[in-house]
C-alpha cells in the first residue's frame, strides 16, 4: 500500500516545487492546467461552487476552491494547512483503496462545526484522463442539514409513537437475534408479578404457563417476519391463567439489513376471550334449538306429505276404482238390456251368448271387487298384481267382448284375429288395458270408422296394438292424453263423450305395474294407435320339453 506521501506531497514538494499543498482557484501556480484534466477542471470549478478539493494521483498536488476554505476555517497562508491537508490525505487514500475494489463512488456523512453545527455528505469521485486512467481524486460537500434535521424530527415521531404504543398496549417487549428479551415494559410486573428486570435476557416463550404457549411463540420468532393475534396463557399474581394476545415484528440494522431482533406487544384479552366462549356456548345451544326446531319441521313437513299423498291416492283410487267399475256395469247393463228387450226376436242361441257375456262381465267385476278389499284390508297404495302367462287370444277376444254392441249401435267395424301368443300379466289387470284402450277407440271414432286389434311378438314381449280411424292426436298433446282427468277437446274431440278421462292413465299406470307399458303413435287426422306392451310368455304348454321359459 502506498504511503501518504506518496500521494500528497509535503508542502512546497509539489510539482517540481513549484506549488503548495493547497492553492486558492484564481492564483494557481505555472504548470497546475497543464494538462486536460486541469484545462477541464477550470471550467468546472467555481468559485461559488460547492466545497471541493481535487487531489492529482501521479504527484499528490491538492487544489480546493474557496468555499472549501470557507467551509473548514481555513485561510491560504493559515498554519493549520499542514494538519488538515494530513486529514485530506488519510481521506483519499481510503477513497482510492475503494475504487481499486470497484467502488464508483464513496459517500460519508459528517457534521461540521459550522454555523453551530451543519451535516454534509461527503461524496469522494474518481477523475480519469484521455487514457482512461484514474488520475485525480475530487472531494465534494453537500450540506444535508435539513435532512438530518428531519431525521431528528423523525426520530422524535417515532418516539412519540413508542410512548404512545407504552401507554396503549398492556405490556411492550423486545428481544435480540436470539430471542432473548432486551426491553420489556414496566407494565409486566402488574400482570404477572415479577419485576421486569428479573425476565431480561431470558426468551419470550417463558412467560406462558404451558408448552403450547412456548411452541407457538417460538415458531413465531423463527419465522422472523411480523405475526399478530398470537394467543398465550399467563398465570397473574392471584395464579389465575389469563389470556393474552401477542404481537410482534422483526427489526434489521439498517446499514447491511441484519435481523436484530423482535419488538412487540402484549395484550390481555381475558375479558374478551370469556365473553367469546360465553357467546360461542350461547350460539352452540341456540344452534342446536334451531336444529330440534327444524327436525321438527321437517317431521312435520314429512307428515303433511304423507297426508298429502294419502289423500292424493284415495282420489285418485277412488277415481279408478269408479272407472274399473263402470267399464263391467254398462256392459252387464248392455247385455241384459239386450236379452229384456227381445232385440233381435226369438233367437235364444244368441241370447244365450249375451248371457253368457253377462257372465263374464260379472266375473270381471266381482274380481275387481275383491281385490278392492283386498288392497283396503292391506291399506297398500297399488292394487295387487298376480302375474302369470295369459293367452292373448282369449284376452284380446273377452275385450272385443265389452265394447262390440257399442262398436255395432255407431256402425263402426271391430277387426281383430290374434295370433296364438301368451304374455305374462295379471289377467283381470291386462283384461282391463286392453277394454280401457278399445272403449277409448270406439268412443272417439266416428260412425262408419273402424277399429282393430293387431298383434306382434318381439323377442321378450308381445305388442298388442288397439288403432282406429278416428281424427289422431296432435303430436304436442299425445303425452297429456296419458295424464288423469285429461281429454283432448280438439275437431272431433270437442264434442262431449261420456268418462272423465281415467282410462288411457288406468290403463297405462297397469301395464306399467305388470312391467309393460302403453305408447301412443298418430298422426293429426289420421287416427291413433295405442300399444300395450308386456312381456312374452312361452306359447308351449306347461311340461313341453320345446317351450321356453
Amino acid at each position: 500500500m502506498r504511503r501518504v506521501d506518496d500521494i500528497l506531497p509535503a508542502p512546497g514538494q509539489g510539482a517540481g516545487g513549484a506549488m503548495t499543498a493547497l492553492a486558492i482557484l484564481g492564483e494557481e501556480p505555472a504548470g497546475w492546467l497543464d494538462t486536460p484534466v486541469e484545462r477541464a477542471l477550470s471550467h468546472v470549478v467555481l468559485q461559488d461552487f460547492a466545497p471541493l478539493a481535487v487531489v492529482r494521483i501521479d504527484d499528490g498536488a491538492a487544489f480546493v476552491n474557496k468555499n472549501y476554505l470557507k467551509l473548514h476555517g481555513l485561510e491560504r497562508e493559515d498554519t493549520r494547512l499542514p494538519a488538515h491537508r494530513a486529514q485530506l490525505n488519510e481521506d483519499v487514500l481510503g477513497a482510492l483503496e475503494r475504487f481499486r475494489q470497484g467502488s464508483e463512488t464513496v459517500i460519508q456523512e459528517r457534521k461540521l462545526p459550522v454555523e453551530g453545527g451543519r451535516h454534509f455528505r461527503v461524496h469522494y469521485l474518481p477523475i480519469f484522463d484521455d487514457g482512461k486512467r484514474l488520475a485525480a481524486c475530487a472531494v465534494l460537500y453537500y450540506d444535508i442539514s435539513s435532512e438530518a434535521a428531519a431525521v431528528e424530527r423523525l426520530r422524535g415521531v417515532q418516539a412519540l409513537f413508542r410512548d404512545v404504543l407504552r401507554s396503549a398496549s398492556d405490556w411492550v417487549w423486545e428481544t435480540d437475534a436470539s430471542g432473548q428479551i432486551t426491553f420489556i415494559s414496566d407494565r409486566i410486573s402488574q400482570v404477572v408479578g415479577v419485576p421486569p428486570t428479573l425476565l431480561l435476557g431470558r426468551p419470550v416463550s417463558v412467560l406462558g404457563i404451558g408448552p403450547d404457549d412456548a411452541k407457538r411463540v417460538a415458531g413465531a420468532l423463527e419465522a422472523r417476519v411480523p405475526f399478530r393475534g398470537v394467543l398465550i396463557d399467563l398465570r397473574d399474581r392471584d395464579g389465575r391463567a389469563r389470556r393474552h394476545q401477542l404481537s410482534g415484528v422483526p427489526f434489521f440494522e439498517t446499514e447491511g439489513g441484519r435481523f436484530l431482533g423482535f419488538r412487540g406487544t402484549g395484550t390481555d384479552i381475558s375479558a374478551q376471550y370469556s365473553a367469546e366462549l360465553a357467546s360461542r356456548e350461547s350460539r352452540r345451544k341456540l344452534e342446536e334449538t334451531l336444529s330440534e326446531l327444524n327436525e321438527q319441521n321437517q317431521r312435520l313437513d314429512s307428515a303433511l306429505e304423507r297426508a298429502q299423498a294419502a289423500a292424493r291416492t284415495k282420489g285418485e283410487f277412488l277415481a279408478n276404482m269408479s272407472h274399473e267399475l263402470r267399464t263391467p256395469l254398462n256392459a252387464i247393463i248392455g247385455f241384459a238390456d239386450i236379452i229384456s228387450g227381445q232385440s233381435f226376436g226369438q233367437d235364444p242361441g244368441r241370447y244365450a251368448n249375451y248371457a253368457g257375456d253377462i257372465l263374464k262381465a260379472g266375473k270381471h267385476l266381482l274380481k275387481i271387487v275383491d281385490d278392492v278389499l283386498e288392497y283396503s284390508r292391506r291399506e297398500e297404495t297399488g292394487l295387487p298384481v298376480v302375474a302369470v302367462p295369459v293367452d292373448v287370444v282369449e284376452l284380446v277376444e273377452d275385450a272385443c267382448a265389452y265394447v262390440t254392441e257399442a262398436a255395432r249401435r255407431r256402425g263402426i267395424d271391430l277387426i281383430y284375429d290374434p295370433p296364438g301368443e301368451r304374455i305374462i300379466a295379471d289377467r283381470t289387470r291386462g283384461l282391463q288395458v286392453l277394454i280401457n284402450l278399445l272403449s277409448n277407440a270406439v268412443k272417439f271414432t266416428p260412425a262408419g270408422g273402424s277399429v282393430g286389434v293387431d298383434v306382434a311378438a318381439r323377442a321378450d314381449a308381445v305388442e298388442i296394438t288397439v288403432w282406429d280411424t278416428g281424427p289422431g292426436i296432435p303430436l304436442e298433446k299425445q303425452e297429456q292424453v296419458f295424464e288423469p282427468f285429461y281429454q283432448v277437446h280438439d275437431q272431433a274431440y270437442s264434442r262431449p263423450h261420456e268418462g272423465v278421462g281415467l282410462g288411457l292413465a288406468i290403463a297405462r299406470r297397469l301395464a306399467r305395474m305388470m312391467g309393460g307399458d302403453v305408447t301412443l303413435t298418430s298422426i293429426d287426422g289420421e287416427g291413433c294407435r295405442f300399444t300395450a306392451r308386456f312381456p312374452r310368455a312361452s306359447i308351449h304348454p306347461p311340461g313341453d320339453p320345446s317351450g321356453t321359459d
